[in-house]
C-alpha cells in the first residue's frame, strides 16, 4: 500500500503574477509548433510571451531547461486560464490548453525561487485534433447504462471521457475500468460535486469505485489517463453489488438541528495537489446529510476540483461559510466543521493552507467562537492538525485531529477500503460514521479509527481533544 503525505506548502499565489509581470526581453510571439528561448535576468521578474494560433484546437505548453519554473496562461482580459508548477516529478511546468483561432493569449513564466535567475525554453505543441471523442467531456458527457460494459478510448492528449447515467434502482454499485491503460476515475453527483476519486483501487492500474447510488438521480463518471500524454483503449464496466444501501441512518438523538461546513481542498495548482480530499469531504457530507439527517440547506460543501480554475477554495470562503452558520445555529443545535487539505505549523501557530490563502488558528478560533451551538465538533485531516487542538476545547466544543502538531497526515494513493476511500484517517473514521451497526460515542468512534489506522501505518497519531467524550456521533 502506498501513501502520499499531506506536505507543508510554501508557494506563490497565481494572482500575484499579475503584479509581477515585467519581461526581461521583448520575446517573439509563439504559435503552435514553435519553440522559444528566454531568460529571467533579474530576481523576482516574470517573462511575458504572447501566444496566438490561426486554428482552434488543443496545445500542450511545456517549459524546458534546468531552472525551476512556474507557468501561467492568461487570456486577453487577464483571466487566469491555466497554471502549473512542477509536472511529472520535474521542476519544469506544463499545461494543456484549448485555444481559439485568432485569439491572443499570454504565457507568464517566473522562477519558483524569488532570488533565482536563469534560462528556460518554451515548447508549444502542434494543434491536437480533439474533434474525435467517443464519450465527450464533463460538459457534454456520453450516455451509459449501469450494468453494461462499453469499449472506450483516450483519443488524444489530455482527453477526459465522461459517462452520464441514471440508476433504475437504488443499490450499491461497483464501477471500474478494465484494460492495460493506466486510468484514474472520478464519480460526480447530480450537482457536479466530486463524490469519489480513485486510482489503482481495482485490478492492476485500474480504478474502481463501490458506493451507494440512488434511483432517479443523475451521476457522471469521469475517466482519464494517469499520464495525460498516453492514449489508447480501455473498457468501462459496472455491476450491482447489493440491493438498497449500506448507509445506516441513525435515530435523530439531538433536540435541535444539524449544521455543517465541510471543506475538501485538492487543487494546489500542481504544487502538492491532493488526491483523496474530495472523497474525504463527500464522505463527511454523506454522513451529515444521510446519517444525521441534516437538510441540504444546512450543509455547506466547499470543494475545488483538479484542473478547474473557477472553483478555487479560499480562506475567505471558509470564514464566510462559518460566519453564515454562526448566524443560523442556535444554542440547541449541533455544528460540524470538517477540513481535509494541507496544513502547516509555523512559530507555534497552526494554519490551514488553502489553495487560495491561509487561515491561521487564532483567526479560525475567533470565527468559531461566534457559533452558539450546544455541540460543536471540529475535525482536521491535515498535516500538523494537532496544533489547533487546545485553542477551543470547552464543554461545548470537541476537536479531532488526524495528526500531531509536528506530524504529517497521509492520503491514500491506492488500496484504501473500497467503501470509503480517501485519506488514511478519514477513510476509517467515515467508515464507522457511515456504516457502523451500533451506536457510537465520539470517544468510541475515535478509538476504533486509531486502531484501524495503526493496523496499516504508524507514522501519524490522531488526537482527540474533548470534555464530552460521551457525545454520540451515531
Amino acid at each position: 500500500m502506498r501513501y502520499t503525505p499531506c506536505m507543508r506548502v510554501h508557494r506563490f499565489v497565481p494572482a500575484l503574477l499579475v503584479l509581477l509581470v515585467s519581461a526581461v526581453a521583448v520575446p517573439a510571439q509563439q504559435a503552435p509548433g514553435t519553440r522559444g528561448q528566454y531568460a529571467v535576468r533579474e530576481p523576482g521578474s516574470t517573462v511575458s510571451i504572447p501566444l496566438q494560433s490561426v486554428e482552434s484546437g488543443r496545445v500542450v505548453i511545456t517549459t524546458t531547461g534546468s531552472v525551476d519554473t512556474v507557468l501561467a496562461v492568461y487570456d486577453r482580459d487577464r483571466t487566469l486560464l491555466a497554471w502549473n508548477d512542477d509536472y511529472d516529478d520535474l521542476l519544469t511546468s506544463q499545461v494543456i490548453l484549448d485555444v481559439e483561432g485568432g485569439r491572443k493569449y499570454e504565457l507568464a513564466v517566473h522562477l519558483y525561487a524569488p532570488w533565482a535567475t536563469g534560462v528556460f525554453g518554451i515548447d508549444v505543441s502542434d494543434i491536437i485534433d480533439t474533434s474525435i471523442d467517443d464519450f465527450g467531456g464533463r460538459d457534454d458527457p456520453g450516455s451509459y447504462t449501469l450494468g453494461s460494459t462499453v469499449p472506450a478510448r483516450m483519443d488524444y492528449v489530455g482527453d477526459v471521457d465522461a459517462f452520464a447515467f441514471v440508476p433504475e434502482q437504488t443499490g450499491v454499485y461497483r464501477v471500474e475500468t478494465v484494460g492495460t491503460l493506466d486510468t484514474v476515475m472520478a464519480l460526480l453527483d447530480e450537482q457536479g460535486r466530486v463524490m469519489f476519486e480513485a486510482d489503482d483501487t481495482g485490478k492492476g492500474l485500474n480504478p474502481a469505485i463501490e458506493t451507494e447510488l440512488y434511483a432517479g438521480r443523475r451521476y457522471t463518471v469521469l475517466v482519464q489517463a494517469y499520464d495525460p500524454w498516453i492514449t489508447g483503449p480501455y473498457e468501462l464496466t459496472s455491476s450491482l453489488v447489493q440491493d438498497g444501501t449500506r448507509l445506516r441512518p441513525t435515530a435523530h438523538y439531538h433536540g435541535g438541528d444539524v449544521y455543517a461546513v465541510i471543506v475538501g481542498a485538492a487543487d494546489y495548482r500542481g504544487l502538492g495537489d491532493l488526491v483523496g480530499t474530495l472523497t474525504d469531504s463527500y464522505n463527511m457530507y454523506r454522513y451529515v446529510r444521510y446519517v444525521l439527517g441534516a437538510p441540504a440547506e444546512n450543509v455547506i460543501l466547499l470543494q475545488d476540483q483538479l484542473g478547474r480554475i473557477d472553483d478555487t477554495v479560499s480562506s475567505s470562503m471558509v470564514q464566510d461559510a462559518l460566519s453564515d452558520i454562526a448566524t443560523r445555529a442556535g444554542p440547541e443545535d449541533q455544528v460540524i466543521f470538517y477540513y481535509s487539505g494541507h496544513g502547516d505549523e509555523r512559530d507555534g501557530v497552526f494554519y490551514l493552507s488553502l489553495p487560495e490563502g491561509e487561515l491561521n488558528g487564532p483567526e479560525l478560533a475567533d470565527t468559531i467562537e461566534q457559533i452558539e451551538a450546544d455541540k460543536v465538533l471540529l475535525i482536521f485531516d491535515s498535516c500538523n492538525a494537532g496544533g489547533f487542538g487546545e485553542l477551543l476545547v470547552d464543554d461545548r466544543r470537541s476537536i479531532l485531529s488526524a495528526s500531531g502538531s509536528d506530524e504529517l497526515s497521509y492520503v491514500y494513493e491506492a488500496g484504501a477500503a473500497p467503501r470509503t476511500l480517501g485519506s488514511v484517517f478519514t477513510s476509517w473514521f467515515a467508515d464507522h460514521l457511515l456504516y457502523s451497526g451500533v451506536d457510537l460515542t465520539l470517544e468510541q468512534a475515535f478509538n476504533r479509527t486509531v486502531d484501524d489506522l495503526l493496523s496499516v501505518q504508524a507514522t501519524q497519531n490522531p488526537q482527540l481533544f474533548t470534555q464530552r467524550a460521551e457525545f454520540r456521533v451515531r
